[in-house]
């Protein structure tokens, strides 16, 4: 199965310590997207 998305439009945000990049369709109606999103904050966690 192959799915094929013509991105017309690419997104690139920095939040809270998340980076967002988003390929769409179109920029305002919009129908098909696909969001990327990384967290870039290094935590350490204990166990």
């Amino acid at each position: 199965m192959s799915i094929l998305l013509k991105a017309t439009f690419v997104y690139f945000g920095i939040e809270v310590e998340t980076v967002l990049i988003g390929f769409a369709d179109d920029e305002f109606e919009t129908k098909e997207y696909v969001l990327f999103q990384k967290s870039y904050a290094l935590k350490t966690y204990p166990f």
